[in-house]
């Protein structure tokens, strides 16, 4: 277009001009005119899109299918920017004018386009669907095996307590048998003076009284073992040092025909400061392993005349207590230690030792009361620290 008119056929050229100066004055102006038409008659041969050069009032210059120069011969609009899918700044000049362009799929590419987008959705939906189902059924594999390793775990503690029945039901005869004995020989005290008629209240009072003591003893020593072995599912609030003490009394026939010496130390607070919240048939079954193996181990590596005792420390600390066994038989073996904590590990294998004991001490402090256990030689013996957290 020159002078505001059209040559015919239509020469589109991208003129470019610059002014010339000369001692601060301009004295021409150069001017470059590319000629366009090859260019643009390339745009215009695609086989997949057609193209659309228009201006900033959405005048169509340059298009392979609509009206062109529709500003300049006075032509309708044409230019509907919604139906491109690429729309952008072709050439920004000196002035207000800038072209633009933008591209329209042909039909048979626009429905390939549609169908590619169906397909993709369509895609999109089924892989959603498949995670979700595949998320469903991954989320329920690690409760299974939650459960059922929780499942295996209970069964270990429940052969501990079987493997350990043989022998407490064994000290439980052996404690029995001094207070039956001594109360056969009431009897017989009392049935020979009742015989000689040498018997008055006052002696049938001591006899009965001095028996209903053996029997008492009796009696609280099997409600000892009855609570050791019933199974109690909840958490309750209990004294720590006595549930110590109980353990003990347990097995204090035990400790007596081996001579060991036991001792309950406080190393901060008092008696009634070591409440704790737990299952109190649980800690008290880790105290008598312990105790146990703190036995056989000193009957084992001591002689008659070495140290024999088991020593317990209790601090308060805060939120935390710790509890301290502490023996003299003489430590655990390096090559046992290591792996002590593991099922089926033991130092008393040869000796019918389950090797779940100390398995199941872990278990019960480290996964169900949140605490810690670990075990350490020290000069004289084994030490075993438990951690509990209020």
């Amino acid at each position: 277009m020159e002078h505001k008119k059209i040559e015919i056929p239509y020469k589109p050229v991208w003129r470019f001009a610059m002014p010339v100066f000369e001692d601060s004055k301009r004295r021409g102006v150069i001017i470059l005119n590319v000629f366009a038409s090859f260019l643009l008659g390339e745009l215009k041969k695609s086989n997949s899109f057609e193209i659309d050069i228009f201006d900033q009032d959405n005048h169509t210059l340059v298009s392979s299918k609509k009206n062109e120069w529709t500003r300049y011969l006075n032509l309708e609009k044409e230019i509907n920017k919604k139906e491109f899918i690429y729309n952008n700044i072709l050439f920004s000049g000196t002035s207000d004018e800038i072209l633009y362009i933008g591209v329209v799929p042909k039909d048979s590419i626009n429905s390939f386009i549609k169908l590619i987008n169906f397909e993709i959705i369509t895609l999109i939906l089924i892989v959603f669907i498949i995670s979700f189902l595949l998320a469903k059924a991954l989320a329920n594999i690690p409760k299974k095996l939650f459960d059922e390793l929780e499942k295996q775990q209970k069964m270990l503690i429940s052969q501990s307590k079987i493997a350990a029945m043989g022998e407490m039901t064994a000290m439980l005869a052996h404690q029995w048998r001094q207070p039956l004995n001594a109360i056969s020989v009431l009897i017989q005290e009392l049935e020979i003076k009742y015989s000689m008629k040498i018997i008055n209240k006052q002696e049938f009072e001591r006899i009965s009284h001095s028996v209903n003591q053996k029997l008492d003893y009796m009696s609280k020593t099997i409600d000892g073992f009855r609570d050791f072995y019933k199974t109690q599912e909840k958490s309750e609030s209990f004294n720590l040092v006595e549930t110590i003490e109980k353990s003990f009394n347990i097995i204090q026939m035990k400790l007596k025909k081996s001579a060991i010496k036991s001792k309950i130390t406080l190393l901060s607070g008092k008696k009634e400061d070591y409440f704790f919240f737990a299952n109190e048939n649980e800690i008290e079954q880790v105290f008598i392993n312990i105790i146990n193996n703190a036995i056989d181990a000193i009957d084992e590596n001591c002689q008659e005349n070495d140290k024999r005792f088991i020593n317990v420390s209790l601090v308060l600390e805060d939120k935390k207590i710790e509890i301290n066994f502490q023996d003299s038989g003489k430590g655990i073996s390096n090559k046992v230690l290591d792996n002590l904590f593991e099922p089926y590990s033991s130092t008393k294998l040869e000796k019918n030792g389950t090797g779940l004991g100390l398995y199941m001490a872990k278990t019960i402090i480290e996964k169900n009361m949140k605490g810690k256990i670990f075990v350490e030689n020290k000069e004289l013996g084994a030490s075993f620290r438990i951690i509990l957290n209020r």
